[in-house]
């Protein structure tokens, strides 16, 4: 999470909680933290494995994660339409 929005309260002694599209901004900046994070996390395995042929990380729970990953940051219906242009292109 970044430094200033975790430090939110403490940087604001005094002054109200943002509110309307002040919150809004800062609720959609820790939602963006947390899908980078999910990413990174995905990419770093992803690359443990193909660079390293690191045994700990099993194909099938790569592909897990990345799915997961892809899933989370895209919604539901962005990765389902992701997922169905990809099997129209390749049948």
């Amino acid at each position: 999470m970044n430094k200033q929005l975790k430090d939110y309260p403490k940087l604001i002694k005094g002054i109200p909680e943002p509110k309307g599209y002040h919150k809004l901004l800062l609720m959609r900046i820790k939602q963006l933290e947390q899908d980078r994070e999910r990413l990174l996390k995905a990419c770093q395995m992803a690359h443990r494995k193909h660079t390293y042929g690191d045994d700990s990380v099993g194909w099938d729970e790569l592909s897990e994660e990345l799915a997961q990953a892809l899933w989370d940051v895209m919604g539901t219906e962005g990765y389902r339409k992701w997922q169905d242009e990809y099997n129209d292109e390749n049948e």
